[in-house]
Order: C-alpha cells, then sequence, then structure tokens
C-alpha cells in the first residue's frame, strides 16, 4: 500500500482541524499590524524567533495565524462549491430519472457540454 493516501488524509484532517481551531491554534489576530516586528524571517531561519513560526509580513502581520484564518476561508468556499454542485446533481438526475425519454437523453447532453 502506498503511503500517499494515508499521508494526504492526515495533512486533510490537521488543515480541516486548523481551521476549525484556529483561535486555539494561533495566539495573533491575522488582521492585527505591529509595524515594529514587520518583515521577521521565518524560525528556522537566521534572525527569526519562536514568537513568529513563519514570520511576519510588510505590515507586521502574523504570517502563520494569516495562513490558519484563511484555511476557515478556503474550507467554507469548498464546501459551499460541493452542496450546490451536489444540490443541482441531484435535480438534473431526479428530472431526468422521472421523465426519461427525450428529457433525459436532452439533460444528459447538457451535462455532457458541461463536462
Amino acid at each position: 500500500m502506498s503511503l500517499a493516501l494515508p499521508l494526504a488524509i492526515l495533512v486533510t484532517t490537521l488543515v480541516v482541524v486548523a481551521g476549525i481551531a484556529a483561535p486555539l491554534v494561533v495566539p495573533y489576530d491575522p488582521l492585527e499590524q505591529n509595524v515594529i516586528d514587520r518583515l521577521q524571517p521565518p524560525m528556522f531561519m537566521p534572525g527569526g524567533s519562536s514568537a513568529h513560526i513563519l514570520g511576519t509580513d510588510h505590515l507586521g502581520r502574523d504570517v502563520l495565524a494569516r495562513l490558519v484564518y484563511g484555511a476557515r476561508i478556503a474550507l467554507a468556499v469548498g464546501g459551499l462549491a460541493v452542496a450546490v454542485s451536489a444540490i443541482l446533481g441531484l435535480v438534473v438526475a431526479l428530472v431526468g430519472g422521472y421523465y426519461g425519454g427525450a428529457a433525459d437523453a436532452l439533460l444528459m447532453r447538457l451535462v455532457d457540454i458541461q463536462l
């Protein structure tokens, strides 16, 4: 068995948990500016500190906080896209299955064009 699938599941789970628990994961507000701490390098580079693990941007905002809070928005957009697609697909399938025949063929061609 390949290691890729369990690793992908682990990374996805970590992103989802971090996005949901963002205030518990990062101590900084992603929008708070602190020009004194601006342009700090990440912790693993020379001059970096453990206060800002991924450093700060040009306005002094914590990069890790912005990344984690951004995951919330990305997850919401992705979830909404999946929900809308599932609802539209369900409606098209129900209409095509109920009426059958020419209506089903027409809907299938429209779905094929969309694909």
